[in-house]
C-alpha cells in the first residue's frame, strides 16, 4: 500500500469510517503476527495476541499521534510486555523468545549465505531488545527513529544497539565450528 493511501485510510479510521477501520487491521495483522513469534511459543498466542493488538488499536485510535507505523508496534510490543507479567504472576510459561523459521537465505555482499536455522541459532544469542530492532529494522523495515519509538530510545541508541546485535550476529556465524556461512555456488 502507497504512504498517501494508507494516511488517507488512518485519516478515514479517525473519521469512525469503518471499512477504513478494517482495512487498517487487514493491513498490520500480518505485519504485527510476524512478530509475535518472535516472543510465543504457539501460534495459537501469535494469532490471540495479534488480533488483540487490532482491539486495542481500534480503540485509542483517537489518541494516536507521531508515526502510526511505530505507534502499533509500539502497542504490540507493550501488549506481550503486559503478557509476559501476567504469566509470570500466574506461574504460567506459555511465552518463549523461539525465532520464526524464514525461509529466505539471508546473504552478505561476498555472495555467501545463511541457512535459516543457522541464523536461528546465532539470534538466540542476542538479547530479546536486540532481536527486536533486528526484526523491526530489517523484516518490517522501520527506520531507526520508529524503533526508538517504539522501545523508547533515541534513534542513536537505536543504531548502537542493531551495530552491536549485527557484530554478535557476525562473530557468531564466521567462528570455526559456529555453522557460519557456506559458500555459495
Amino acid at each position: 500500500m502507497e504512504p498517501n493511501d494508507l494516511n488517507d485510510l488512518i485519516d478515514a479510521a479517525k473519521n469512525h469510517d469503518t471499512d477504513a477501520l478494517g482495512a487498517l487491521c487487514e493491513h498490520y495483522y500480518p505485519k504485527v503476527y510476524r512478530v509475535m513469534p518472535n516472543r510465543t511459543r504457539r501460534t495459537e498466542d501469535a494469532e490471540d495476541l495479534a488480533s488483540e493488538v487490532c482491539v486495542r488499536v481500534v480503540e485509542s485510535l483517537d489518541k494516536q499521534n507521531g508515526s502510526f507505523r511505530a505507534w502499533v508496534f509500539r502497542i504490540a510490543r507493550n501488549l506481550v510486555t503486559d503478557t509476559y507479567r501476567r504469566a509470570a504472576v500466574r506461574k504460567e510459561v506459555a511465552l518463549s523468545d523461539e525465532l520464526i523459521e524464514t525461509h529466505a537465505e539471508p546473504a552478505d555482499s561476498q555472495g555467501l549465505s545463511v541457512l535459516p536455522h543457522q541464523l536461528n541459532h546465532a539470534m538466540e544469542g542476542l538479547t530479546q531488545d536486540q532481536r527486536e530492532v533486528v526484526h523491526l529494522r530489517f523484516v518490517e523495515g522501520l527506520s531507526a527513529a520508529e524503533v526508538g519509538e517504539i522501545q523508547g530510545r533515541s534513534a542513536g541508541a537505536v543504531r548502537g544497539m542493531q551495530f552491536r546485535a549485527l557484530e554478535t550476529l557476525r562473530d557468531t556465524l564466521t567462528a570455526p565450528g559456529g555453522g557460519g556461512y557456506e559458500q555459495r555456488n
